[in-house]
């Protein structure tokens, strides 16, 4: 079972531009546990391109959150329109705004830097993760959780994961 430990580290820079380390479990706190993540077109989506002669979309970088609130992993909708994907079905979500419908997408998720194998999930619900200030690309959710052992390490400001 590979084990991937992450210890939080981030900066904070000041108006004068200089870079403030975060202390690790202040870092946890405020982010939430995040990692970097790649997500991509299914193998399946990849195939059926190629098979007509196209080339494949330029897969999409940046910061996942772990997130044992949300029942569904959900994925920027900036980021299915980069990809040119299109919707498997729909699911239904309830969030502060009220319950609403959203479009769900098949995706493969990889994990740079970690021992990980690549997932894929048919049913990646698009939301608009870039309100405020949140650098999210992705919300892992307990749909993918279940398949991974998680520990939040608040006081060592840090998070493990087995798969």
């Amino acid at each position: 079972m590979p084990l991937f430990e992450h210890r939080m580290q981030f900066a904070q820079s000041t108006k004068e531009g200089k870079n403030i380390p975060i202390p690790p479990a202040q870092s946890l706190h405020v982010l939430g546990p995040v990692l970097q993540v790649v997500v991509s077109p299914t193998e399946e989506h990849i195939r059926a391109l190629n098979q007509r002669g196209e080339l494949p979309p330029q897969p999409v970088t940046g910061l996942a959150l772990i997130d044992t609130g949300a029942t569904a992993t959900a994925v920027d909708e900036e980021v299915c329109r980069k990809l040119g994907l299109k919707p498997t079905g729909s699911m239904k979500t309830a969030h502060a705004g009220g319950p609403e419908e959203r479009a769900c997408y098949p995706i493969a998720i990889s994990f740079p830097n970690t021992p990980f194998p690549a997932i894929s999930t048919p049913t990646a619900m698009s939301v608009n993760l870039q309100f405020g200030k949140t650098p999210y690309i992705l919300l892992f959710g307990r749909d993918l959780l279940v398949r991974i052992k998680f520990v939040y390490n608040g006081p060592a400001g840090r998070f493990e994961m087995a798969y």
